[in-house]
């Protein structure tokens, strides 16, 4: 896929989700396999008037590109000026989000408000494009409501104005996450523009990745809420769409030991210990989900505030997993990062 004069290889990118797609996690995904990942999304008017406590979103490491920060907004100046500002952390795109439902967003005519408004998109993204060299691309819902479909006339303008590829969550606001995604909207905007199409709605696996690429003809499929606590879904995806194969689930110890590295990551680069504790922990129940016991972890995670606390959670419940061997056969998700678990030795070996 070409977007512009960036070539980005992989079928699957990680989506911008507020509170989740930090650096670490990013980095995670990357390497996984992820083609492209997203900050999250950034307040033009706290960037350009320098409030809101942005300052951690901003921060990029070399082993997460290809990387884009993703602007919200409602004010033309104000994207032209944050865009230059974010061009100077050198990522590789800008993203303009014409899609988020949440009502403190859309209640001052940002994210999907602004569909409803196609002249304001349009300057929105002339006025990026114009700001800065780097490719600028816009993701957005297919319209306010199924009664005001946009999505062709706001493909249409984007083109126009610059953008070099779209994103098309195929909702619309009223839909916000409930309803299921109609991916036809995704294959006719990908038949109507000849720009990269990156399609996302409902695609929480391998296979249900490939049918969205054969059904709609999009370029590459956006995963979010799918990624969380999965990080190695990109992995699978990418595993999957070469060989046909679907990958084994992965061992407990193994898919715990990538949450570890999350958590110790996030720790060691906060301020607080315990802010970052709280910020992580329905993440760190996400790494639980579908296993036996998760709904009783995920009590006791909700409440820890310590590394300690967290240790013997993971510990106590590893240990009492068929898989728990630390120095048995490598599983497949060991190939792709540095597991480290001295965190389950230590305490089985304390006890």
């Amino acid at each position: 896929m070409q977007i512009g004069n960036l070539t980005i290889n992989g079928k699957a990118v990680l989506a911008p989700m507020a509170g989740v797609t930090d650096v670490v996690f990013r980095r995670l995904c990357r390497r996984f396999g992820a083609a492209i990942v997203y900050s999250e999304f950034l307040s033009t008017d706290g960037l350009v008037l320098n409030h809101g406590n942005q300052e951690h979103k901003l921060i990029l490491a070399e082993d997460e590109h290809p990387v884009a920060y993703q602007l919200f907004g409602s004010k033309i100046e104000t994207f032209g000026t944050a865009a230059r500002q974010l061009a100077e952390f050198k990522p590789d795109l800008i993203d303009l989000n014409f899609g988020c439902p949440v009502k403190k967003v859309v209640k001052n005519n940002g994210g999907s408000a602004i569909l409803k408004d196609l002249d304001l998109m349009y300057q929105i993204v002339r006025e990026a494009c114009n700001a800065v060299e780097l490719p600028v691309t816009v993701k957005m819902r297919a319209g306010w409501d199924h009664e005001n479909l946009v999505h062709h006339e706001a493909a249409r303008l984007s083109v126009e104005a610059g953008a070099k590829a779209l994103t098309l969550h195929a909702r619309t606001r009223a839909d916000k996450y409930e309803a299921p995604a109609r991916w036809h909207y995704i294959r006719e905007l990908k038949e109507s523009v000849t720009i990269p199409v990156i399609g996302n709605g409902d695609v929480d696996g391998p296979e249900r990745a490939k049918q969205m690429l054969d059904e709609t003809g999009c370029d590459a499929v956006m995963i979010g809420r799918a990624a969380l606590g999965r990080p190695w879904i990109f992995a699978e995806i990418h595993h999957y769409l070469k060989t046909g194969e679907i990958l084994p689930e992965p061992r407990i110890a193994d898919r715990l030991s990538v949450a570890w590295e999350q958590l110790e990551t996030k720790v060691a680069q906060s301020r607080s210990t315990v802010g970052a504790i709280k910020h992580l922990r329905k993440q760190m129940a996400a790494y639980f989900h579908g296993l036996p016991r998760a709904s009783d972890v995920r009590g006791v995670l909700m409440q820890a505030e310590s590394v300690d606390a967290l240790r013997t959670i993971f510990a106590d419940y590893t240990a009492s997993q068929p898989d728990v061997d630390p120095d048995g056969e490598r599983g497949w998700l060991r190939e792709f990062t540095e597991l480290d678990r001295q965190w389950m030795k230590q305490k089985v070996i304390a006890a």
